[in-house]
């Protein structure tokens, strides 16, 4: 697999990094893992009174402090490690960043802003989200802290969104550990919505993710939840202490979030467990 980890100085990116390069078995057998700098570009004031040299010394220069800010974090990287940068709008050059690497997933560091902070602030992990049409894993402050994935939730219903995700398992089951606990979790407005519209009877995406998982040897399970679907998605999960929740989404820009509501940044803003969105 390819991934791309896009980076800045701040910590969440380094904590990111730092979990991602010790997780080669996620990704599968001899993973390219990509470090990417995504490099905001000099004022115009700058950048005209400045030779084009000069002023990609500093770019370089100022690549360099920021990846050996995360080797103090990670350590020695593997052999398989690569550090890059680009200049320009992060959110779009991480973006095409992806796409010129054609990357398998994208791990990034997230502050778990909301859709509001989001359109007030600006936030480049749900900008990527929105965007980038390729899986990405946001991790939050609290990473893992077991040495693999071992208990995994995972959000279907029956959209295209969910689609993908059964997608994304049938082409990636074998990155995850034989044994593996997943929960397909399926959320109702009320009891009354179940027995009109129940997960096990009408669930077709999620009896096709579990016959997916247990052919490979995976634990699995189903859980029910009721209420609003990201804020309840959020709370079970970290009541319960998953490794990972995976879910699919439309891919919102945040003004659209803010609009319309986004399950997928209601549980990214509410809930610290990292996050793999399938797009």
């Amino acid at each position: 697999m390819k991934i791309l980890i896009p980076i800045d100085a701040s910590e969440c990116s380094k904590n990111a990094a730092f979990w991602a390069t010790g997780k080669p078995a996620l990704f599968g057998k001899d993973p390219e893992i990509h470090i990417f700098y995504a490099q905001e570009p000099a004022s115009d004031r700058i950048r005209f009174a400045t030779d084009p040299d000069t002023l990609d010394e500093f770019y370089r220069e100022e690549a360099k402090t920021v990846f050996d800010s995360i080797i103090d974090r990670c350590g020695t990287l593997p052999a398989s490690v690569t550090l890059d940068y680009g200049v320009g709008s992060p959110v779009q050059t991480i973006v095409s960043a992806g796409d010129k690497l054609s990357a398998d997933m994208v791990v990034m560091g997230t502050h778990g802003k909301g859709p509001l902070d989001s359109l007030l602030f600006g936030s480049v992990s749900n900008d990527v989200v929105a965007h980038s049409h390729r899986p990405i894993l946001l991790i939050r402050e609290r990473m893992p802290t077991s040495e693999s994935l071992k208990r995994i939730a995972i959000c279907l219903d029956e959209s295209d969104q969910s689609l993908r995700v059964q997608g994304f398992f049938t082409e990636h089951v074998d990155l995850f550990e034989q044994g593996t606990s997943f929960t397909l979790i399926h959320v109702q407005k009320s009891a009354e919505d179940e027995q009109a519209n129940g997960f096990a009877e009408t669930g077709t995406i999620a009896n096709e993710v579990e016959a997916i998982l247990t052919r490979a040897g995976m634990n699995v399970s189903t859980k029910t939840l009721y209420g609003d679907v990201g804020d309840v998605i959020a709370e079970h999960a970290e009541e319960e202490n998953y490794d990972m929740i995976v879910m699919g989404s439309h891919g919102y820009s945040s003004v659209s979030a803010t609009l319309l509501g986004s399950v997928t940044m209601t549980v990214a803003s509410e809930c610290d467990v990292p996050l793999l969105i399938v797009r």
